[in-house]
């Protein structure tokens, strides 16, 4: 009886034992079974996600082609031709006045609306009145009288400036400038102790922010006492500055160099000539200096050549990328 018992207790356990390592087996062969799952579904998606990277490349590539169009400097289109004014002056002097007689021509095939002459020496200014309306060809003079006996003697420069209206309403500029000589016979060549030097600018109108440039002005004062030199720009349509006629006291041996912001609009073209005027009077004597320049207007992207640069690089990157996955 006790054997039966025994080997009934011995047959339980067995069953048991067997029983508690099956759901292991099945636990098992269930993870086997994730296993592979997880792979099949991973080689499915591996296409897809090969897709969407391509796709991916191909954005990029597009959108890096995009940006180069975008700031390429294609050619902009052109401005209005304006209205072509020719300005001759002749000068007659006495002993007591300076008499300049303009002739004014229309040399276009547009009418020039609204003219008027203005004429500057040293510190004198006269203002024409309005010349009207000026028809293709059309020619008129008109005189300006300057009393001297109170100027001092020297070499000046008279600066004449026509302003007129071309055919699309915009306000133009011509300049012409004439040397007048004052009692200066006793006057040597190159006395003048004022050093005088300026640096053209150069705009760009594809620059991130709006275009900006400086004159780079540079003044030496020579004497061994205070100087007040007048500095006066000229400038073409299209530029501006804030103050085009300005006076720069100078200690003596004193150097300043001035920063002077240029502005441009749409009227500006490619080359701008311009003129700057600095006069002073010194030791009972009068000197005038004229010099001429020209501002570089460019249409380039701010550092446009690294610019390609990098975009060729990346281009590049992103081509290979796009080959190499392909072919797979």
């Amino acid at each position: 009886m006790m054997r039966a018992r025994i080997t009934g207790c011995c047959e339980t356990f067995a069953q048991q034992t067997i029983l508690s390592f099956r759901p292991k087996g099945e636990i098992f062969k269930i993870s086997q079974s994730l296993r592979s799952f997880e792979m099949t579904q991973a080689v499915r998606s591996a296409p897809r996600n090969d897709i969407m990277q391509r796709s991916r490349c191909k954005a990029m590539l597009v959108g890096c082609v995009f940006l180069m169009l975008t700031v390429f400097p294609f050619p902009a289109a052109g401005e209005g031709q304006g209205t072509d004014m020719a300005v001759k002056p002749s000068l007659s002097q006495s002993e007591n006045g300076l008499s300049i007689t303009y002739e004014i021509r229309n040399m276009s095939a547009d009418k020039a609306s609204h003219a008027a002459v203005t004429t500057f020496l040293a510190a004198k200014t006269d203002r024409g009145d309005a010349l009207g309306d000026m028809l293709p060809g059309a020619a008129v003079r008109y005189t300006c009288d300057f009393d001297t006996r109170d100027m001092l003697p020297g070499v000046y420069v008279a600066a004449t400036r026509l302003d007129f209206g071309d055919r699309n309403g915009q306000q133009r500029r011509v300049y012409y400038f004439s040397p007048v000589e004052l009692k200066s016979r006793d006057m040597k060549k190159d006395s003048d102790l004022l050093g005088v030097t300026l640096k053209s600018p150069y705009l760009n109108r594809k620059s991130l922010w709006q275009p900006k440039g400086s004159f780079e002005l540079t003044l030496q004062n020579n004497l061994p006492k205070p100087l007040e030199p007048v500095v006066v720009f000229f400038l073409p349509d299209g530029l501006n500055i804030d103050q085009p006629e300005r006076v720069y006291p100078l200690n003596a041996g004193e150097t300043q160099k001035i920063e002077i912001p240029l502005h441009i609009d749409q009227q500006a073209g490619p080359e701008n000539d311009y003129w700057l005027l600095a006069w002073h009077e010194t030791n009972g004597r009068h000197y005038s200096r004229l010099i001429k320049g020209t501002a570089r207007v460019v249409e380039e992207p701010v550092y446009f050549k690294w610019f390609l640069a990098a975009c060729a690089l990346i281009a590049l990157a992103l081509a290979v990328v796009y080959i190499i996955r392909r072919r797979r």
